[in-house]
């Protein structure tokens, strides 16, 4: 049974695009301002438990300009709890970091050029491997640089990992270890950066910059994407994407919004949960009413 257009509010679906389902939903201003703020958490929390219901793992990025422009010192803070991990993020066909010419850095060092760390972050992201997304997404989520991969599972990346008893994870030898973090949801996250899928991801979007000087180096390259490159991007791309992602969630400034693509349609599933969310927060307001 179709989906009324009104029931997905504020999400929008682009029905002219057949290759893939593409949802906007459209903000005021980046940072988002109170109210979208309270909304969006509410949504994308659910949003990412019913995911994770399906087996995909969420994989939560922060382009590295929006981590220097709005949250660094929190960042810098938190970024060895977080298990930030570096990667390329790329907008196609956009280029990616290059090293300091040398000219350049003689110019910086005589003081004849001013140093803008700015001007040399577009490109990197990090890779928060520790994604709580109760925690994360309140400090990180809303300043237009964040990507949400959910990211299937590869038999070669999942070998059976030991389950640890609360026995042995409060022993003397294990307790600091599980105390810093679980150590088997730590292995899991590493394993990840040898999924086939991530492999495959890297090589498509890396199209006319397979010469680049740190591509081999760096595990990881995600696509930062916008509404127009759905409709766009090559077959073998938009394959690749969906083969490691089947959903892929990222803030888009260019489009003045939050993006949902989806391999197959999920209007009912969007459609509970924007009443699910509007239900609960109606609720915390009378909640806070009556308070």
């Amino acid at each position: 049974m179709p989906v009324a257009p009104e029931a997905l509010k504020p999400w929008v679906r682009a029905e002219s695009l057949s290759r893939c389902s593409l949802y906007w939903a459209g903000v005021s201003s980046t940072p988002l301002r109170q109210a979208e703020q309270e909304w969006f958490l509410e949504f994308l929390l659910a949003f990412i438990g019913a995911c994770k219901e399906q087996g995909w793992m969420p994989c939560f990025f922060l382009d590295v300009e929006t981590i220097e422009r709005f949250c660094q010192d929190r960042f810098l803070a938190e970024s060895i709890e977080v298990r930030a991990f570096p990667a390329y993020g790329r907008t196609p066909w956009g280029p990616l970091p290059q090293p300091i010419p040398v000219e350049e850095t003689d110019a910086i060092r005589k003081q004849e050029k001013p140093f803008l760390l700015s001007n040399y972050l577009k490109g990197y992201v990090q890779w928060f491997r520790r994604f709580q997304p109760d925690k994360i997404l309140p400090s990180y989520f809303g300043f237009g640089g964040a990507t949400v991969l959910f990211v299937s599972p590869d038999p070669a990346t999942a070998p059976p990992l030991p389950d640890f008893s609360p026995g042995v994870k409060k022993s003397p030898l294990l307790r600091d270890a599980f105390a810093a973090g679980d150590p088997v949801e730590e292995m899991r996250t590493l394993l990840l950066l040898k999924h086939k899928s991530f492999a495959r991801l890297k090589q498509a979007f890396s199209k006319g910059a397979e010469d680049h000087t740190g591509l081999k180096s760096m595990p990881l390259l995600i696509p930062r994407l916008r509404s127009q490159d759905f409709f766009t991007l090559e077959q073998d791309a938009l394959d690749a994407l969906f083969e490691a992602s089947p959903v892929y969630l990222a803030e888009s400034p260019e489009d003045r919004g939050i993006l949902i693509a989806a391999i197959r349609p999920i209007d009912e599933v969007l459609a509970a949960l924007v009443s699910a969310t509007n239900a609960t927060l109606a609720r915390k307001k009378q909640e806070r009413k009556a308070q």
